[in-house]
């Protein structure tokens, strides 16, 4: 909640928390938390903390051998590239993924792959890239809205906002949006809006 509030000080303590316990508390919530890490790092401008904190997280993977810890990894690393305008390295993994999304790949993790290959296609903003994400987070949003996944459904839908308004589908953008603004402002949400950029 404090990341997605942007009480950044007070997210990246508890996130450290939990990548000092790494060894002892569940694997995904590792991940999660140092791809936190870097994802605040970028947002204080420590571009070279949040690179540097990616190859940590790329050698943490390397011991599980786990390929699930090695795809939440490389979307941590192509988001955190896609954030530093890096698209060459972020469309390199987003446009070769095509591992179909799952219940249990969204639930309430902070990284999410398809979201993440949403904002890299979206970023490219050819007619090709934008009618994938688009195809891809209407699939996103229907799985977020009938399991009740408020969180995933903001970010998702701020995404399409910006896809929308790419394709100048202008009264579908505004219409969105506004349906999105009210949900987040009702939740104390500001992180979402914020990583979408200037666009948004």
């Amino acid at each position: 909640a404090n990341l997605q509030m942007f009480n950044l000080d007070d997210a990246l303590l508890q996130f450290k928390k939990a990548i000092e316990s790494r060894y002892s508390i569940d694997l995904r919530v590792v991940l999660d938390a140092m791809a936190s890490v870097a994802l605040i790092q970028h947002f204080n401008n420590q571009q070279e903390d949040a690179k540097n904190s990616i190859n940590e997280l790329m050698e943490f993977v390397s011991e599980t051998g786990d390929p699930v810890d090695l795809l939440i990894a490389n979307s941590a690393k192509a988001r955190i590239a896609w954030l530093q305008n890096d698209l060459d390295t972020a469309l390199s993994w987003a446009e070769e993924f095509t591992k179909k999304h799952t219940f249990a790949g969204m639930f309430f993790w902070l990284e999410v792959p398809w979201i993440t290959q949403a904002k890299v296609l979206i970023a490219k903003g050819s007619r090709e890239s934008l009618k994938r994400a688009v195809e891809l987070l209407h699939e996103l949003v229907e799985l977020a809205d009938s399991s009740n996944l408020v969180y995933q459904s903001i970010e998702i839908k701020i995404l399409l906002t910006l896809a929308f308004e790419k394709q100048k589908q202008f009264d579908e953008a505004m219409t969105v949006l506004g349906k999105t603004v009210t949900l987040a402002e009702s939740l104390g949400w500001i992180r979402p809006f914020i990583e979408a950029g200037p666009e948004m």
